[in-house]
């Protein structure tokens, strides 16, 4: 049975054509008239129960209707009807035969005869059934529902609708009526028609859990978060036994990032309807919102188990393999879905990232063309692309589409202005503001490029992180510097510039120069050989930005009083974790072929450190991590940069501290995923000869890349060359 002839029956109405003699009873022939006595009211209360989803209920008040009135047609079929919701088939089908048995000329035997060979699939013989009841009786407006109903599930929309609105004119308090008729007019895309349906179907019957359950969902597909939690409420009030509702409250709930609501109702819906692919799928999702991809896989396992012709449980099952970087199951995962679906972007797309992160660049950059070419409006996909582009080296093609991360707020913020966006021209003596946008690891990156834009324009306007404006204002006073803030209205009316840039484009005008690109490929294959190259490289680089010449004298002499040995700042994490970007980074006891190599101080630049994390490795290994408590490494930038300026090597995962230590020329050894094969030789990075890149296969473990870089960190520090 499809999901909307499971829907309530709310607001059906008897037959107006009505056949029931009354049965004498014992005082004299005249019919009792207490309920419990009178089969009208008996066969009434048994429809409300029915309608209501108490078919046991409705089994007895039939039953003893049929012990007064024994040929009562309409009660016979009643009774089929509530046979079958029990799944008691046989029987249905017997008292649907005897009902046509004692009234052929009955019109509500004929719908609830066409309603369980709807049921059944034999929608020909359900279509026959209730054009006979209409024939019987032009005006039952419940004939013309479920005509409707089965119009519905034939696809035939418009006589659906013709349908549906004759049962409504019949019976304007036809609940059921005006939520089928919500149905079409969502499948056909008039969603504002299907809201305004739902609307009527709740206001004449308040606890139609179904309706509020779809009205749920148009809300937050448009992103009505508010009205889509009230419906699913209402919904789970009226029918906390209904799936769909717990589901869609934590669909909503993840639209609001409350993951651990979110979890709770997930959870319940997939008990609720334990062999739903759908809801299987819905539970996994948030369950990826937590990081619990291996309680993921198992929930994706079961939505494919159940419904194994739902593509999406297929994707789903292949983003948390390779979240848990399982990665050939994860290729195999996708491929499944695009036997399912081969025309979806996001599965290819998502395949690319596979590729991606197994380091087989190219072979990501054919997927993510086909991605976009299949889903062009998809800003994501575009976005992935342009980063693709980048990375294989199309860096003018990227820009083409770079922007859809703006658009897409995929690179924040994207602010609007009422001046133009600068794209190139001569602008000598214009002003131009360039904005901060995406991260403080990025926007110092960015910096790398204002003394071009500074040489270039008449007058450079820099908005950047408030942490940032005092060392960015020192090395660049040419500019005025502000900090960032973000006001729409007074972006569109301000009157002190000219022209705009976010600041990720500034690559885009200025260019790597053949110097900058061949650093990035100028390393021998060898570890220990190139890690003596990085140091050769570095001699003489003081990086792009300038610390404040007294934060630097104060953090020389904490360094001093350090014990003698090396001084290596190191960070293995990010503060901000996230499904896709949590393989970048490591766990602390991870470090151990690095941090119990003798005579070195090694100094935490991790801006936010658990102690209890350190405090237990310190314990674990016999380690010392040195780090300041009045040294607040996220918020005092000037401080941090000062401190990285006076180590000798910063060993780090892909975070902001690597940046910091670039821009102030400090030794920075980068480690992250995404290596095409096993000891992948290291590389070095556009512009920076400082920077040497360690990346890990994805089927090596992070000790293997540690114990490697720690390798390379033995034969310098022998040669006594950090």
């Amino acid at each position: 049975m499809s999901h909307e002839q499971a829907a309530s029956e709310a607001g059906a109405k008897p037959s107006s054509k009505t056949k029931r003699p009354g049965k004498k009873g014992r005082s004299g022939g005249k019919q009792s008239t207490k309920s419990l006595r009178n089969p009208e009211k008996m066969i009434a209360a048994a429809r409300e129960k029915i309608d209501n989803k108490r078919p046991k209920d409705a089994v007895v008040l039939l039953k003893r209707a049929l012990s007064i009135q024994r040929n009562n047609a309409v009660a016979t079929a009643l009774l089929g009807k509530a046979y079958h919701l029990q799944r008691k088939f046989k029987e249905a089908r017997k008292m649907i035969e005897r009902a046509l048995e004692v009234d052929v000329m009955e019109p509500e035997v004929h719908v609830c005869h066409g309603r369980i060979l709807h049921s059944f699939g034999e929608l020909d013989a359900a279509a026959n059934a209730f054009t006979h009841a209409l024939k019987l009786n032009p005006q039952f407006g419940e004939g013309y529902r479920e005509l409707g109903v089965l119009l519905i599930d034939a696809g035939i929309l418009d006589q659906a609708t013709e349908a549906m609105i004759m049962a409504i004119k019949l019976n304007p308090q036809d609940a059921v009526a005006y939520y089928h008729l919500g149905l079409i007019k969502k499948m056909q895309g008039q969603e504002t028609e299907a809201i305004d349906a739902y609307a009527v179907a709740v206001g004449i019957k308040p606890d139609y859990a179904e309706a509020h359950v779809n009205l749920a969902k148009i809300a937050i597909d448009h992103g009505k978060h508010e009205l889509g939690q009230k419906s699913c409420l209402r919904a789970i009030e009226a029918d906390p036994t209904l799936a769909q509702a717990h589901i869609n409250m934590g669909m909503v709930l993840r639209e609001q990032k409350k993951f651990e609501e979110a979890y709770e109702y997930a959870k319940r819906g997939a008990e609720l309807d334990p062999q739903s692919g759908a809801a299987q799928s819905n539970y996994g999702n948030v369950l990826m919102d937590l990081h619990r991809y291996k309680e993921a896989v198992v929930a994706f396992r079961r939505a494919m188990e159940f419904q194994p012709s739902f593509a999406t449980s297929y994707f789903n099952y292949g983003n948390a393999l390779r979240l848990l970087h399982v990665l050939e199951k994860a290729h195999a995962a996708y491929d499944k879905a695009l036997e399912l679906e081969p025309e979806r972007g996001e599965f290819q797309h998502n395949k690319g990232l596979v590729y991606q992160e197994q380091g087989q660049h190219a072979a990501a950059l054919a997927q993510f063309r086909l991605a976009h070419e299949l889903t062009p409006e998809h800003l994501g996909l575009e976005f992935s692309l342009a980063r693709s582009l980048w990375n294989n080296g199309f860096y003018e093609e990227s820009w083409e589409h770079f922007d859809a991360g703006l658009t897409g707020e995929l690179r924040k913020p994207n602010r609007r202005f009422q001046v133009p966006r600068w794209r190139g021209e001569d602008i000598h003596d214009k002003r131009i503001l360039v904005w901060r946008e995406q991260g403080v690891g990025d926007e110092i990156d960015f910096a790398r490029r204002f003394r071009q834009m500074i040489d270039t324009a008449g007058t450079v306007l820099i908005e950047a992180d408030r942490r940032l404006v005092p060392i960015f204002q020192r090395t660049f006073p040419e500019a005025k510097l502000l900090p960032e803030r973000l006001d729409g209205k007074n972006d569109w009316n301000r009157d002190d510039t000219d022209l705009y840039l976010p600041a990720g484009n500034l690559m885009q005008y200025f260019p790597f120069s053949q110097e900058e690109l061949e650093l990035a490929t100028s390393y021998p294959d060898d570890d220990v050989e190139a890690a003596f190259a990085c140091q050769r490289r570095g001699i003489g680089y003081e990086g792009y930005l300038t610390p404040d010449p007294e934060r630097v004298a104060e953090m020389a002499e904490r360094i001093a009083g350090l014990p003698d040995g090396p001084k290596v700042g190191i960070c293995w994490r990010s503060m901000f974790s996230h499904r896709d970007r949590d393989i970048h980074y490591t766990d602390l006891e991870m470090w151990e072929p690095i941090l119990t190599i003798p005579g070195v101080n090694f100094v935490n630049v991790q801006y936010d450190p658990r102690e209890d994390e350190i405090c237990a490795i310190e314990d674990q290994f016999k380690v010392k991590i040195h780090r300041w408590d009045d040294l607040d490494l996220r918020m005092d930038l000037e401080g941090a940069f000062a401190l990285t300026s006076q180590l000798d090597l910063v060993i780090s995962t892909s975070s902001s501290p690597n940046r910091i230590a670039d821009a102030v020329g400090t030794e920075i050894w980068l480690m992250m995923a995404g290596a095409s094969q096993t000891e992948q030789p290291v590389s070095g990075d556009f512009g920076l000869p400082n920077r040497m890149v360690w990346q890990r296969h994805w089927t090596e473990e992070w000790p293997v890349l540690l114990a490697r870089v720690a390798r390379a960190f033995k034969a310098r520090l022998d040669a006594g060359s950090i």
